[in-house]
């Protein structure tokens, strides 16, 4: 039989491709599943990732971002150190997007369209929890959502509108532990004042028949007190802390003179 260059006859060259043909079949699809638990891995590793960073933008600036990628991806990628687009894009360039309770702030449903702190929040945010959601497939846009829609996604129950998987990833985040109430009580009769991070300047007011003299905030973990004394709003500084626990301060006369004190 004719021999090949090599020394090998056309029949073994033949039986050499059709051998390996049929070792690239059998291996194609392990490989192939290889690299989609692979994909798989890296996002939700990903998206951890961007919860830490979420968390650590909203404690550094006090705000927290929209739903909208222009405004969270922008966000984000100031304390990431990378471009938004490595944000609010997966590896495999399909969009990613935040969810937020439509209970977040208040115990009405409505549309979060981001927040920022000046005074803190008078109340205690119900449900401060995000949703990132990322999807290995396609593209996942932020749109609105109920209370019941957030629920079943956040807690995977049958009527979910996305199910984990190997191609959807979903990473919660709970901002409750990062709000603290500061009570704040003044016993003098005059208003006295405080401000947080730099910013307005708020009254405390005087125990009066119309008043109990009490202001309440919730303030976002790691933003720095400052307790004005009486007169508001020209009361000078007299005590500055970061706020890191929920805490109360009492504005009284001791020894015949007006200080804030922690009780």
């Amino acid at each position: 039989m004719r021999r090949l260059s090599q020394g090998f006859s056309l029949l073994e060259m033949i039986a050499v491709l059709a051998i390996s043909s049929i070792l690239a079949g059998s291996l194609a699809p392990s490989l192939i599943r290889s690299l989609e638990l692979s994909h798989s891995e890296s996002e939700a590793e990903s998206l951890k990732t961007m919860a830490t960073v979420l968390i650590e933008y909203v404690m550094s600036n006090k705000r927290i971002p929209s739903s909208n990628p222009s405004d969270w991806g922008s966000a984000l990628a100031v304390v990431a150190s990378v471009s938004p687009a490595n944000l609010t894009h997966n590896q495999r360039n399909y969009s990613r997007a935040l969810f937020f309770d439509p209970l977040f702030l208040t115990n009405t449903e409505s549309n979060f369209s981001g927040f920022t702190q000046n005074l803190g929040l008078l109340n205690k945010p119900p449900s401060p929890r995000i949703l990132i959601i990322s999807n290995l497939a396609g593209n996942t846009t932020s749109s609105l959502l109920t209370s019941l829609q957030f629920n079943a996604i956040w807690n995977q129950t049958n009527d979910a509108g996305f199910v984990e998987s190997k191609t959807i990833k979903i990473e919660r985040v709970n901002l409750a532990a990062y709000f603290h109430q500061v009570l704040l009580s003044n016993q003098n009769s005059n208003s006295a004042a405080f401000s947080l991070d730099l910013g307005s300047v708020g009254a405390v007011p005087p125990i009066s028949g119309a008043t109990d003299g009490e202001e309440i905030r919730h303030i976002i973990k790691s933003t720095q007190l400052r307790l004005h004394a009486a007169p508001y709003p020209s009361g000078p500084v007299q005590t500055t802390l970061l706020v890191n626990s929920s805490q109360s301060f009492s504005y009284t006369n001791t020894s015949g003179s007006w200080s804030w004190r922690s009780p």
